[in-house]
């Protein structure tokens, strides 16, 4: 159990990959429940994951859930910590873990977020739809994008 915790408390800046590996220890934690060794205080998981781990039950939930949905998969280039807690929601409403993954490995933060506000916002509206065309602009050197033009000078 003590082994579990030390796993855990070592995991505080997160990747994806450790941030599967934070859900695969809660889970085990979960079967193990190192929190019923502290009999004196009576602790519950939240209680030990908060007080002892530093550990939001919010963040816990998400690790453990991300490693129940993604765990089985190989390759994580490009998948970040917050793409996955991007994704989760979707993942949660039982939509394709594989669509999701691989839109959340193959866009940018950005575009995947756009990307998860546009099915919303289609799904929730029944009007009719107009047309409209955004202008951006991309840096050639590092690919930020921005929606107002750079070269117009400022009054």
């Amino acid at each position: 159990m003590e082994d579990t915790t030390s796993k855990l408390r070592n995991l505080t800046k997160l990747g994806a990959v450790e941030f599967l590996e934070m859900g695969r220890l809660i889970k085990e934690a979960e079967e193990q429940k190192p929190w019923k060794a502290w009999e004196l205080m009576n602790l519950t998981k939240e209680q030990w994951l908060a007080g002892e781990l530093s550990i939001p039950p919010s963040v816990a939930r998400d690790a453990k859930d991300a490693y129940l949905y993604l765990g089985h998969f190989t390759n994580f280039d490009g998948l970040t910590t917050g793409k996955i807690r991007l994704i989760l929601p979707k993942l949660r409403d039982g939509e394709k873990v594989e669509i999701w993954f691989l839109e959340a490995t193959g866009l940018p933060y950005r575009d995947l977020r756009d990307e998860i506000n546009e099915k919303k916002n289609k799904e929730n509206c029944k009007h009719d739809w107009k047309k409209v065309i955004k202008e951006s602009w991309e840096c050639s050197k590092c690919n930020r994008r921005i929606y107002t033009d750079p070269n117009k000078k400022e009054l």
